[in-house]
């Protein structure tokens, strides 16, 4: 196992922000959908794997620099500001419904990433 582990450290250590990112928006789709799947038999797994989802979404709120495109910036942030709250919403109510409206939002970005990245 530590080889994998220092395998994807190496990985992400070598990769680009948008190439970081990108991985950071597919694990999180990831955890979305184990999520989605664990709330009913597993709350507690399904918690832990919303509150990753979470922490991702705040680093990405944290670094988010709108200088260069403050529209845009402005729009993001109200889209991650909403996802933080939709996930903290549904990790007490175990709503599924918002962690698929994450997770499709989520992919979106996805997408838009792995085109800008290329």
């Amino acid at each position: 196992m530590r080889g994998i582990r220092r395998y994807k450290q190496v990985g992400v250590q070598s990769a680009s922000n948008g190439q970081v990112l990108v991985m950071l928006m597919r694990g999180s789709v990831l955890r979305l959908e184990d999520a989605a799947e664990d709330m009913a038999d597993d709350r507690k797994a399904a918690v832990a794997s919303l509150q990753k989802v979470r922490a991702v979404y705040g680093e990405l709120l944290a670094s988010l620099d709108a200088t260069e495109t403050p529209e845009l910036g402005s729009q993001l942030r109200r889209l991650y500001t909403w996802a933080i709250r939709e996930l903290a919403s549904a990790e007490r109510t175990g709503d599924v419904e918002k962690i698929n409206a994450v997770k499709g939002v989520t992919q979106t970005l996805l997408e838009a990433w792995e085109g800008a990245v290329g």
